[in-house]
């Protein structure tokens, strides 16, 4: 690895607030494989939470805002001191915890996967503590509307915006597919159901149709994308993570060949493939069907043929009622699933029971409840709404959409 000296007066170490610089040199590495930009992107990346002697023992922002004497620091930070706000507290090899703005603290990960080493042992760590103590349902990320910060507390996920938090940083969900497609490759398969629950959930939905605006923000209440062959061995087989329809022209041992999907999700559980190699399954499907002789393996459903082939597989998608943890579910909260997509009810499918019970205060589901798929228009698109009983003081029926 090539070592980063400074050799300039005015050269001072440094590192930006906003974790993306570190990605860019990675990504300049891997299209010129010249070692000083990977040399850079470690040095951005280990730098992070180091006090230095040169930098009067202080962490690198609280010594800058001493040089310029600008005690101004953003409204989304506590005081100038507030480092974790940009996840450099310490060093993230010896960070195991979660306390910055929830884009940054992703990006960092990102950042910190692609690295690989330590870096990535790092961020593999941070990613399951992120997970398994920030997300909610719809993997939403950063759960504090006025600073979109990560909670202190795990577990703390209000539910509504009249709990005071419930914000889920549309970016944050974006910045955790990218984090997750470096990680994919972990046996249990629950990092690549993470990446197609952000991107349905949050996403998308988080989008203009034609890509020139988006919402910062996909509270769960009011009150790269597609197949990518990373790390591929060569000429030996092709992953799918998530199901989206496109075509792709991969190199494969030098040789382009072209996937092809179509797919009916999320909408169905049917999707066709013409590839060669393996297809996937997830854990949100059952009675799992593949019409090619295929093997579970890592979390994946592996599969060989010679030449090009059409692959067909289809799946069940029942409805479920999951939890964040297992807190929430005591507690009584849970979210309604039906595959990979989460389901809410709006006021615009219940409008006599919200009329009834504004914003749904006081309403639930049964522990019971059975769900009615029901094929419904909107703004001219079909998808699929669940409807069931609900527990409020009258009992109505409700509808939920995707």
């Amino acid at each position: 690895m090539t070592e980063i000296k400074l050799t300039e007066e005015h050269q001072e170490h440094r590192y930006p607030g906003h974790p993306e610089l570190e990605l860019a040199m990675l990504r300049r590495y891997e299209r010129t494989q010249d070692l000083a930009h990977l040399a850079f992107a470690h040095y951005l990346l280990s730098a992070r939470g180091q006090a230095r002697e040169d930098q009067n023992g202080l962490l690198y922002f609280e010594y800058d805002a001493g040089v310029r004497e600008d005690p101004v620091y953003p409204e989304t930070m506590e005081a100038i001191w507030d480092v974790g706000y940009h996840q450099s507290h310490k060093p993230i090899v010896e960070q195991d915890d979660i306390l910055s703005h929830s884009v940054r603290d992703l990006y960092l990960q990102t950042g910190a996967a692609d690295a690989g080493g330590e870096l990535q042992s790092a961020a593999r760590r941070l990613f399951d503590v992120t997970v398994r103590d920030t997300m909610n349902v719809p993997a939403g990320f950063g759960s504090e509307p006025r600073t979109e910060v990560f909670s202190r507390h795990a577990h703390h996920l209000p539910q509504s915006t009249a709990e005071g938090g419930c914000y889920a940083e549309t970016c944050a969900s974006f910045t955790s597919m990218m984090t997750a497609e470096r990680l994919q490759f972990r046996p249990d398969g629950g990092v690549r159901d993470i990446m197609g629950r952000a991107l349905l959930n949050v996403v998308i939905g988080g989008r203009s149709e034609v890509w020139m605006a988006s919402l910062s923000r996909m509270p769960t209440s009011s009150r790269r994308v597609g197949t990518r062959p990373r790390h591929a061995k060569i000429g030996s087989s092709l992953d799918v993570y998530l199901f989206l329809s496109g075509t792709r022209n991969i190199d494969v041992g030098g040789v382009t060949a072209t996937a092809t999907m179509s797919t009916s999700m999320p909408g169905k559980g049917e999707t066709r493939l013409t590839l060669s190699g393996q297809v996937p399954s997830q854990e949100y499907a059952a009675d799992i069907k593949c019409f090619i002789p295929a093997e579970a393996e890592d979390g994946f459903l592996r599969a060989s043929a010679p030449g090009k082939v059409d692959v067909a597989f289809s799946f069940t998608m029942p409805v479920r009622l999951v939890a964040p943890q297992l807190a929430t579910w005591q507690a009584g909260n849970a979210a309604v699933t039906r595959g990979p997509i989460v389901y809410v009810a709006e006021s615009v499918d219940n409008a006599a029971l919200d009329e009834a019970h504004p914003h749904f205060e006081g309403v639930g589901l049964y522990p019971t409840a059975s769900f009615t798929e029901k094929q419904i228009e909107i703004e001219g698109v079909s998808i699929i709404a669940l409807a069931t009983w609900c527990a409020a003081v009258l009992k109505q029926y409700v509808t939920g959409t995707p």
